[in-house]
């Protein structure tokens, strides 16, 4: 019998391509057989066949063709993207017989992948090395680019289903595909990009779908991550908070539709990273440049009238001191009321903790990216934004007498559509408890790297470690104040609150606390938990898909640290959605 590989060269090598133009697309079908694959050649403009310097490829792999409509989006994204140079791309499509047979597929892959690749190299004027091929694609693409890392400089995996499911087979090639990687010289750089999509913005007879399928391509997304670039992969030795010993990996988590993100501005970042790949992590980093204006807010600290004191000492007690900013211009229009945004800082907060995210509010409001608005910013140290007797009633002040005091004391929009809450880590668990224990008071939330976790927490954690939840740590309390509990009270509410979820893909990765932690202790990551946050809130509407509830969740994850770089820009972005997603805008008082 005749081998699939040998058939398909033949066949490749015996048809003639079309003539392939200089701008855009062209179909060419090898044979003419439905059984075999439909290879899809793109030449960039002015494509120059005697060009001294030969042009890189791209081969993107999926178990379909391409329909005209994404292939020609992939197209465009290319022509107009000027910050890469020009690309040969091949579509390659496997066959949907095989798509159910996921070691079958991989192997079939290669073969269309390799004969493509055969036949480019020695047709075109492409560049015929490793550094010179990218590979785009699925769960195939990804079990593909692991077990033959000297094929490629790096492989853009995409919103790939069935990596980590109740298909055992699937779950065999990941682990395979890992194990022979591992043992190859070759390391092979993948950058991950999963995406979400709205229930209301997709046909009525695909929602469901969504559950079972879309939101769980986040979290495979993730779980790969994990797998590649937080775990010790290659079983080295290393000294105890060092990096861990790792595969190179990206994680990019976008919101919206799968194939406008995913396939387009996934494959559009994607490249952009490996043009500019060094083997060196690139992060995000503050940029005060950015944010210089000529009208700036008026800042002011403040200690509330709270009869609720803060505990410092058993002995000693202070009031809750706050920072207040109120937008430029606040006092010219004093018919004007203001939506205000409560801001938790992380661990160890103080006064300085939010001053050049203010730099930030005044650029955006000059810029009028966003209305203007009063900012509240209590300073409340470790305290996890909950009572304790280490840090007194923290949370009950803030609830219970610091937004009266602020509504009473300023033009506010006092009610729950004039509210939001952000916090950055320690902050971010503060800002989740409160949009889920009190959804009438707030109308929208942003989580910048919140310090959550679905279970217990870690014992280095400063959950544990602070004191907030008890000294020892009470698991008791975590348990009452978490989450998960708190979810399902929060469900049983009418209100929902939109929750805008960022976090780096390159926070502290837990794995490095070596003997403080179990095996698995990539499951403490931030881009984890902040995933299995995500999923959870979806979840929380599935019974509500006949009504076509709006998703009420956003997850982004990007590249960086536990740091300004990615607060910065979370920041930004999130003030931009509960804007979009509820929160009021300034309204000037009725004339009676």
């Amino acid at each position: 019998m005749i081998s699939m590989r040998r058939i398909l060269k033949l066949v490749f090598f015996t048809v003639v391509f079309l003539p392939v133009m200089a701008l855009g697309c062209i179909d060419v079908n090898l044979g003419g057989n439905t059984m075999l694959s439909d290879y899809q050649l793109y030449l960039p403009k002015a494509y120059d066949a005697n060009r001294s310097r030969s042009y890189p490829t791209i081969y993107i792999l999926g178990s379909d063709k391409l329909t005209d409509i994404e292939r020609i989006g992939i197209c465009k994204t290319l022509d107009k993207n000027v910050l890469i140079e020009p690309l040969i791309t091949v579509f390659v499509s496997a066959d949907k017989w095989l798509k159910d047979d996921s070691i079958d597929i991989v192997l079939y892959a290669r073969d269309l992948v390799e004969t493509a690749i055969h036949y480019v190299d020695k047709h075109y004027n492409s560049r015929s090395e490793r550094d010179g091929r990218l590979l785009i694609g699925g769960y195939a693409a990804a079990a593909y680019g692991l077990t033959h890392p000297d094929i490629f400089k790096g492989v853009i995996t995409l919103n790939f289903p069935g990596l980590f499911d109740e298909n055992q087979r699937k779950e065999y090639l990941l682990a395979h595909s890992i194990a022979k990687y591992v043992e190859q010289p070759e390391r092979i750089p993948i950058y991950i990009v999963a995406g979400e999509d709205k229930p209301c913005s997709d046909h009525e007879n695909t929602l469901q779908q969504f559950y079972t399928n879309q939101v769980n391509y986040n979290m495979q997304a993730v779980q790969l991550y994990q797998q590649l670039h937080r775990t010790n992969i290659f079983q080295q030795q290393f000294n105890k908070y060092d990096r861990v010993p790792a595969s190179p990996a990206e994680l990019r988590i976008m919101n919206g539709n799968g194939v406008k993100k995913a396939y387009l501005n996934g494959i559009e970042e994607g490249l952009k990273y490996f043009f500019a790949y060094s083997g060196k992590p690139v992060q995000l980093e503050y940029d005060v440049s950015r944010y210089q204006t000529k009208q700036k807010g008026l800042i002011e600290k403040k200690t509330s009238s709270i009869r609720k004191s803060l505990a410092i000492t058993k002995t000693e007690h202070i009031p809750l001191a706050y920072k207040i900013y109120l937008p430029y211009g606040y006092d010219d229009e004093r018919n004007i009321h203001y939506p205000v945004l409560y801001l938790l800082h992380g661990s160890g907060g103080n006064e300085k903790s939010w001053n050049k995210f203010f730099a930030i509010l005044d650029a955006m409001i000059e810029r009028r990216l966003i209305p203007r608005l009063i900012a509240v910013a209590p300073i409340t140290g470790n305290s996890y934004w909950i009572d304790s007797n280490k840090y007194g009633a923290v949370e009950s002040s803030i609830i219970q007498e610091l937004i009266p005091e602020v509504d009473s004391h300023y033009r506010t929009i006092s009610h729950r559509s004039g509210r939001g809450v952000l916090g950055f880590s320690m902050g971010g668990y503060g800002a989740l408890r409160y949009t889920l224990a009190y959804p009438e008071l707030f109308s929208s939330a942003v989580l910048l790297s919140p310090a959550i976790q679905h279970g217990d927490p870690p014992t280095t954690s400063g959950a544990v470690k602070r004191g907030a939840f008890g000294v020892p740590f009470s698991f008791k309390k975590w348990k009452m104040l978490n989450y998960p509990l708190t979810l399902k009270s929060y469900l049983k509410q009418k209100q929902r609150t939109p929750i805008y979820i960022i976090t780096g893909d390159d926070e502290w990765n837990h794995a490095s606390e070596k003997t403080d932690l179990p095996i698995d202790a990539s499951r403490y990551n931030m881009e984890m938990q902040a995933a299995t946050l995500y999923q959870h809130l979806i979840q929380s509407t599935e019974g509500d898909l006949e009504q076509c509830i709006q998703n009420l969740a956003e997850l982004n994850i990007i590249n960086g640290g536990h740091d300004m770089g990615v607060w910065a820009k979370g920041f930004e972005l999130g003030i931009e959605y509960i804007f979009d997603h509820g929160f009021a805008k300034p309204r000037q008082d009725k004339v009676h």
